[in-house]
C-alpha cells in the first residue's frame, strides 16, 4: 500500500520538476492553473463559499487599473470575502489555513484549495475543477504574496457602510505600515540622540578644551561630531524615502477607492455640480500632502522634546524653566489663531469650489455660450468667483503667516531669555559658560518640533474642510451597495428572426413572404 500511495506522488513531482527545468524555471499555464486576472481568482474563491460574485460585477465595482495586491483586496471586499496576509512560506502551509490565494512574481495568481504532507497541494482552475500539483514548482523568491481567504461574518457585513470604503483605508494610508514601523522608530530615536552631539561637544570645548589647550581632545570631538552629523543626514533622508515609498502603494489604492465611489454613485445622489466634485477630488491630494513624511517625522520627534528638556536640566539646572514656559505659550498662540482661521478656511474652500465649478462648466459649454453670445456673462461670472476667492485667500495667507511669524518671535524671545537668565547663573557660579551655550543650543533643538507642530496646526482646519468634502463624495448613495449581494445574469445567446416582412417597391405596393 505504501508503494501504491507514494508512486503517483513521486512520479507527479518528478514530471513537474522536469517540466520546470526545461522551461528554465518559468511557470506555464498548462502546468499550473494560473489566473491572470485577479477578479476571476476572487470570483472562484467566493463561489466556493456560496457567494455570487461574477468577475464582471467585481470589475464594475473596483476601478483599479492594476492587477496588484491593492486591487485584489478591493475585489475581495466587493465579493464579500476577507484576505488575511500570511507571512509564512508555502511549505509551512497547513490544511486548516486553506483556501489560500497566492500571487507569484510575474503577477499571476493561483488558488490553493488544500495542502497535504510532503508538499502535495490541490489547486482550483477557472471552471472550479481541482488538480494536484507539488509546491516544489515554486522556487525560492517566486512567491510574492500569500493570503488566507475566508467569508465575511454577519457582524462584519453589518459594519460595511457608505463611509467604510473611504475612512478605514484613508487613515491607514496616512500612517506608516507595520513593515516599516520598527525601522522608522529606530531611525527617529537615533536621530534625536545624535542631536545631542553638537551641544555636548560645545560644552566640553568651552569648559575643558580651551582652558587646558587640549587640542587632541578638540579634534576627537570634531571627528565625532562630523560622524554624528553625517549619520543624522543619512538617516533623515532614508527615513523620508522609506515612508514616502511605503505610502505610495496605499495612495493609489485609496485614490482608486475614492474615484470608485464617485463612479458608483447614483445619479439622484449627485446633487453637487461637476466642478465642485472635481474640486473635492483635487483636495484629496492636499490631504495626502498634509500627512507627508515631514509631518510624520515631526510627530515622531515631538516626544523627544522631553529628552532635550531633561538634558538641559542636567547641564544647566533650573534654566530649563525658560523653555518649559515657552512651549505652552506657543501652543496657546497657535490655538488662538486657529479660531480665527476656521471661518475663513470654510469660506475660502467654498469660493475655490465655486470658481472651479464656473471654469469647468463654462469650458464644457463653450459652444453654447458662443452661439448665445454670452461671453460677457461668462467673463462676469468668472470675475466674481475669482474676486471672492482672492479675498478669502489673502486673509488665510495673512493669518497663516502671522502664526508662523509668531512662533519665530517666541523662539527668539526664548533664546534671549535663556541667555539672559544663564548669565546670572554663570556669574553666580551655578553653571559654566559651556553649559550655558549647550543649554541655548538644546533650547533651539527643543523648540524645533514644537514650531513644526504649530505650523501643522495652522493648516489643520484646511485639511479638515477638505476631508469633509471628500467624505461627502464617498458618502453618496451607491448603485451597488457593498452590504447587498447583487444578482448577475448568466451568459446567454439569442437571435432575432423576422418573418413576413412587407417591403414597398415602386413596381408593387407590397412584397410579402420575405424572411
Amino acid at each position: 500500500m505504501r508503494l501504491r500511495v507514494r508512486c503517483p506522488i513521486v512520479v507527479l513531482r518528478s514530471n513537474l520538476q522536469s517540466k520546470w527545468s526545461k522551461l528554465g524555471h518559468a511557470m506555464r499555464e498548462n502546468d499550473l492553473n494560473l489566473y491572470t486576472d485577479a477578479a476571476v481568482a476572487i470570483s472562484t474563491l467566493a463561489s466556493s463559499f456560496g457567494l455570487n460574485a461574477a468577475p464582471e460585477r467585481l470589475r464594475q465595482e473596483v476601478t483599479s487599473g492594476q492587477n496588484d495586491g491593492s486591487a485584489v483586496v478591493q475585489f475581495a471586499n466587493a465579493a464579500g470575502v476577507v484576505l488575511e496576509p500570511i507571512d509564512s512560506d508555502l511549505w509551512s502551509l497547513r490544511s486548516s489555513q486553506c483556501p489560500v490565494l497566492t500571487q507569484i512574481t510575474n503577477g499571476n495568481f493561483i488558488v490553493i484549495n488544500d495542502v497535504a504532507h510532503g508538499g502535495l497541494a490541490v489547486c482550483v482552475d477557472t471552471s472550479g475543477k481541482s488538480a494536484p500539483f507539488h509546491l516544489s514548482m515554486f522556487p525560492t523568491g517566486t512567491v510574492q504574496r500569500v493570503w488566507r481567504v475566508r467569508p465575511l461574518l454577519g457582524d462584519e457585513r453589518n459594519k460595511i457602510g457608505p463611509e467604510a470604503a473611504l475612512i478605514a483605508p484613508l487613515w491607514r494610508a496616512f500612517l506608516p505600515g507595520r513593515s516599516i514601523l520598527l525601522p522608522v522608530m529606530l531611525a527617529t530615536i537615533t536621530i534625536n540622540v545624535l542631536a545631542l552631539a553638537i551641544p555636548l561637544a560645545t560644552m566640553n570645548i568651552f569648559d575643558r578644551v580651551i582652558s587646558n589647550a587640549a587640542f587632541n581632545t578638540l579634534w576627537a570631538l570634531v571627528i565625532g561630531v562630523v560622524l554624528a552629523a553625517s549619520l543624522d543626514f543619512l538617516l533623515r533622508n532614508l527615513r523620508a524615502l522609506v515612508m514616502d515609498r511605503a505610502s505610495a502603494a496605499s495612495d493609489i489604492a485609496v485614490s482608486n477607492s475614492v474615484f470608485g465611489r464617485i463612479l458608483g454613485a447614483r445619479s439622484s445622489a449627485r446633487t453637487a455640480s461637476v466642478g465642485i466634485q472635481a474640486n473635492a477630488l483635487r483636495e484629496f491630494e492636499g490631504i495626502r500632502e498634509y500627512f507627508n513624511s515631514v509631518a510624520m517625522a515631526t510627530l515622531g520627534d515631538l516626544p523627544f522634546v522631553a529628552l532635550f528638556l531633561f538634558v538641559i536640566w542636567l547641564v544647566a539646572g533650573t534654566l530649563v524653566v525658560v523653555p518649559m514656559l515657552a512651549i505652552p505659550v506657543i501652543f496657546i498662540a497657535a490655538g488662538i489663531i486657529q479660531n480665527r482661521l476656521r471661518k475663513l478656511v470654510e469660506g475660502g474652500f467654498q469660493d475655490t469650489a465655486h470658481k472651479n465649478s464656473v471654469a469647468i462648466e463654462i469650458a464644457g459649454g463653450i459652444e453654447a455660450i458662443k452661439i448665445a453670445g454670452a461671453e460677457e456673462w461668462a467673463a462676469r461670472q468668472w470675475e466674481r468667483a475669482t474676486a471672492s476667492q482672492t479675498r478669502h485667500s489673502l486673509a488665510i495667507r495673512f493669518w497663516t503667516a502671522t502664526s508662523i511669524h509668531l512662533v519665530g518671535f517666541f523662539q527668539g524671545i526664548t533664546t534671549i531669555g535663556v541667555l539672559a537668565a544663564g548669565v546670572y547663573m554663570v556669574t553666580a557660579g551655578d553653571i559654566t559658560p559651556g553649559a550655558l551655550f549647550a543649554a541655548n543650543m538644546l533650547t533651539a533643538r527643543c523648540l524645533g518640533p514644537v514650531a513644526a507642530l504649530a505650523a501643522l496646526i495652522s493648516r489643520l482646519h484646511q485639511v479638515k474642510t477638505a476631508y469633509r468634502s471628500v467624505q461627502a463624495l464617498c458618502s453618496m448613495e451607491q448603485e451597488r451597495p457593498p452590504e447587498r449581494q447583487m444578482l448577475t445574469p448568466t451568459a446567454f445567446r439569442g437571435k432575432f428572426v423576422s418573418t413576413m416582412l412587407s417591403i414597398p417597391t415602386p413596381l408593387s405596393k407590397r412584397l410579402c413572404c420575405v424572411t
